[in-house]
């Protein structure tokens, strides 16, 4: 079996540029109804208050993907909703669905040159109508830096509100759980 070696490693693309010498270098890709079209403007609002630029949004359904692939993205929604999403989460990019982040939670991360064309993709994600409202808020909190060019993707945020009581018993600590199969005595 012939063995290829890897002899050099793609870039990183560890910065996301949303914004270069006054222009746009992202646009915002949302899925069609609500509340999508309105937490898209907040975060375009947001950008262009902290770079005087405004970012393109567009819909999901008419970015081609030539298109995204030469730009970077900020892409609000899920895998049921987006197919921008739905073509990372399938690739195993990103895996914010309808149950994951979960009621009310969200998650903010950037993949990182998905195409090779040295392009990012921001998902601002949740599994529900609260959860994106949490994500744009978020996102737009920690915008400024953003609108002002290159934003450190490096990290994940992934919030979710605390579990709702389902009427089971909470798990045992396992430290304080003896092993299967040994009797206390």
């Amino acid at each position: 079996m012939e063995v290829n070696e890897i002899r050099q490693l793609k870039d990183l693309c560890l910065h996301t540029r949303l914004t270069g010498d006054g222009a746009p270098l992202a646009c915002i890709v949302i899925p069609s109804g609500e509340p999508y079209p309105r937490l898209a403007q907040a975060i375009q609002q947001a950008v262009r208050a902290a770079s005087g630029v405004q970012l393109p949004i567009r819909l999901d359904t008419e970015i081609l993907p030539e298109e995204i692939r030469q730009t970077n993205g900020i892409v609000l929604g899920n895998l049921a909703e987006n197919r921008l999403i739905e073509t990372l989460y399938y690739q195993w990019y990103t895996l914010v669905d309808r149950s994951y982040p979960g009621p009310g939670g969200y998650v903010l991360h950037t993949v990182h040159d998905p195409w090779g064309t040295g392009h990012n993709v921001i998902i601002v994600g949740a599994s529900d109508a609260d959860g994106m409202a949490n994500a744009a808020a978020e996102f737009q909190q920690r915008g400024h830096p953003l609108g002002r060019g290159d934003q450190q993707g490096g990290g994940a945020r992934h919030v979710q509100e605390p579990p709702r009581d389902t009427g089971r018993p909470e798990p045992r600590d396992a430290e304080a759980a003896p092993p299967r199969g040994v009797r206390g005595g």
